[in-house]
């Protein structure tokens, strides 16, 4: 599944990239990796996939590389993409599963050192005050009938594939503060009000 992580999968990486050894675990993690690509790539290519699909079926392939820490290759896949122009117009759960796979973007180019990629991936979540809800970790039923709170209900993301909250702001703020220490001075205040995490300054 691309939601699921493996943790042996980076030492394995790291283990073949030293020694260029591994034993047939390695080489079924290898082909565990090699089965979602493969999987990813077959849709791309295929005549029957409809947009939606193709869509859906790249933003799997990006998260699952972000799970991975593979952020390099995740970032180009979809930045080639260009899926992030005509996201508005895709269905809720299509949304909805963008911006879990922006969320865990955010949190592989934190692990890799890439907080100004970071905050750029998750700066959208947090300006617009509803992050659990773009995430479909939570339903708001204000001025909602039942039926419309049912159809979001059914759109919920199961709890054990839930992002946590706290990690994602965590590191959303770490990154936004490394960004804004070129623009302060030693007390604290800020010395270039154009510049910056705008929604960093004003946590802070």
């Amino acid at each position: 599944s691309y939601y699921r992580y493996n943790k042996e999968f980076d030492h394995m990486s790291t283990t073949q990239t030293t020694t260029g050894t591994g034993n047939n675990t390695n080489n079924e993690l290898v082909a565990s990796r090699n089965d979602v690509i493969d999987y990813a790539v077959y849709i791309y290519n295929s005549p029957h996939a409809d947009a939606r699909t193709n869509c859906r079926a790249l933003l799997m392939h990006v998260y699952y590389l972000a799970i991975h820490s593979h952020f390099q290759e995740a970032n180009n896949l979809f930045l080639m993409s260009h899926i992030q122009d005509n996201i508005d117009s895709a269905d809720i759960s299509t949304r909805i599963l963008f911006n879990r796979t922006m969320a865990q973007l955010g949190i592989c180019a934190f692990k890799n050192g890439q907080y100004e990629a970071s905050v750029s991936c998750l700066h959208d979540l947090f300006l617009s005050k509803q992050v659990k809800e773009l995430l479909g970790q939570s339903v708001k039923h204000y001025g909602s009938d039942s039926e419309t709170i049912a159809n979001e209900q059914a759109r919920m993301i199961p709890y054990h594939l839930h992002i946590n909250y706290e990690l994602l702001e965590t590191t959303f703020l770490i990154s936004a503060m490394f960004q804004e220490i070129p623009f302060t001075n030693e007390n604290g205040e800020f010395t270039n009000k154009k510049s910056g995490v705008r929604l960093y300054r004003k946590y802070y």
